[in-house]
């Protein structure tokens, strides 16, 4: 999911007709993609996200190519707002569990809000460093915004706060007995390139889910473009993008 991340970025960045879109794995379409994987067995997860993943690709491409992009000329300012917010709201509700360092409960096919209503009431005790740690990256990265907007200094914000952060557990908590929930060990080499393991069953079974997520990449991708394109005036070609 890494590698694909920083592929992905790299090739939208190249091929995007939008100047500020950044490509990459979304809130929405992590959770659409683990609510459609849910039916298959954990140790063929991964071969079934890549044959998904390739089926996606293709229902865009064939989208992009049969040039029905310029049909999102007829979705409306509203729902490009609404879009936003629901994504925004949905992100937010869906880290509060891990802002406060809490359990997440319930399983993938329950609704979210029961999920996120399980999360907070059977999740354990709030965690203290967890939420420290966490309230301390989000002033950083708004301090860091400020300082950008009153004097013009183009820093990396997002960045700089999550830097500071892990310097500070670093230094504070070098044998990590505060119990804060660090991230696996990333492996150092690349993965190598194999063919995906096609399977009809599976892929007909999955082949709902590919086209409803293919649906909603586009729209999201569509929505943030013109979402941004509305503040800079750049004009955005919808069938490259």
């Amino acid at each position: 999911g890494l590698y694909t991340a920083i592929v992905m970025t790299a090739v939208g960045a190249v091929l995007d007709s939008s100047k500020q879109l950044i490509n990459g794995p979304t809130n929405a379409i992590s959770i659409a993609m683990l609510s459609a994987l849910a039916v298959v067995d954990e140790g063929s997860r991964v071969s079934a996200a890549i044959m998904m993943a390739l089926f996606i690709g293709l229902i865009q491409t064939t989208i992009a190519l049969c040039r029905f992009g310029d049909l999102s000329r007829f979705v409306s300012h509203a729902v490009i707002v609404g879009f936003t917010l629901g994504a925004s709201v949905l992100l937010l509700l869906d880290q509060l569990k891990n802002f406060l360092g809490l359990k997440a409960v319930g399983g993938a096919h329950d609704h979210f809000l029961y999920r996120f209503w399980m999360s907070m009431t059977q999740g354990g005790d709030v965690h203290w460093p967890t939420c420290a740690i966490a309230s301390g990256t989000l002033v950083s990265a708004l301090a860091f915004r400020w300082l950008n907007n009153r004097f013009k200094l183009g820093l990396p914000e997002l960045l700089l706060a999550i830097t500071l952060s892990a310097v500070a557990i670093a230094v504070f908590d070098p044998s990590k007995t505060s119990g804060i929930k660090l991230l696996e060990a990333v492996p150092r080499s690349l993965p190598t390139f194999a063919w995906p393991r096609i399977d009809l069953g599976l892929a007909r079974e999955l082949s709902g889910s590919a086209a409803a997520v293919a649906f909603l990449g586009l729209l999201e991708a569509m929505a943030m473009a013109k979402s941004i394109a509305a503040k800079t005036g750049q004009k955005l070609d919808m069938n490259q993008q």
